[in-house]
């Protein structure tokens, strides 16, 4: 704030390839980031984007954005990824979205980790031609209602090393071909969910003896690979 007045303005006046360092405060804004930028709050505890309940509070509509150091909340979306390839979304606290906290369509190669993705009506979402994003090492829980924690209707992705708690449904597939490993999956009505009209198969391990996911209701053998509806395993 001391160089713009809201972040738009600085995206606005930035160059491909720069920097915005934005500091601790609350921001009222719906963000559109149409170039190739990293945006870097001071906090993620004090940096706030309040989208006012609608639209998207971050839309990133270029690639090679990295986004890190915000609590994002508020806006239909907290952040959607549309046609955007090889981001970055790391290190946020993204609540209270009515949607979707990171929602991805069509894009691809995208690096989302370290988030915490809480209270919003679903977590992550991917749908429509999103393929080999990374999906690791967040903390997903509580979204609310009928919610999520991650829904695919996309192929070839990696799930990995995320905690999954508290959600109606802990991960949901309406298609196949994805690797999801070493993940925590605690408490949630559903663990997993594949639509059982889908014929197609996920990987859900690494390779024997470094193993699978952790399934909080689960007393038997590690002996599974491949739970489908209403089935946990230590896997």
């Amino acid at each position: 704030p001391a160089d713009f007045h809201t972040i738009q303005e600085a995206i606005n006046a930035a160059n491909p390839g720069d920097t915005i360092y934005v500091k601790a405060g609350i921001y009222y804004e719906n963000v559109i980031v149409n170039k190739t930028i990293t945006l870097i709050g001071e906090s993620k505890s004090d940096c706030l984007v309040d989208g006012g309940g609608s639209s998207a509070v971050f839309r990133i509509m270029s690639d090679n954005v990295s986004i890190s150091g915000f609590t994002i909340w508020l806006g239909n979306y907290g952040i959607y990824l549309a046609s955007s390839n090889n981001c970055t979304i790391f290190d946020n606290i993204i609540l209270g979205n009515v949607m979707q906290g990171i929602y991805l369509d069509q894009t691809s190669y995208n690096y989302i980790s370290n988030n915490i993705i809480r209270n919003n009506h679903d977590g992550i979402r991917t749908i429509s031609s999103c393929t080999n994003n990374f999906i690791g090492f967040n903390a997903i829980y509580d979204n609310t209602l009928d919610g999520i924690g991650i829904g695919s209707h996309c192929r070839d992705n990696v799930i990995s090393g995320n905690s999954i708690s508290r959600n109606e449904v802990g991960i949901c597939f309406h298609y196949g071909y994805n690797i999801i490993y070493h993940n925590n999956f605690f408490y949630n009505n559903y663990q997993v969910y594949q639509h059982p009209w889908e014929k197609f198969v996920n990987t859900w391990d690494d390779g024997y003896p470094s193993g699978g996911n952790y399934w909080s209701d689960y007393t038997g053998a590690d002996l599974y690979s491949g739970p489908y509806q209403n089935e946990t395993g230590n896997d």
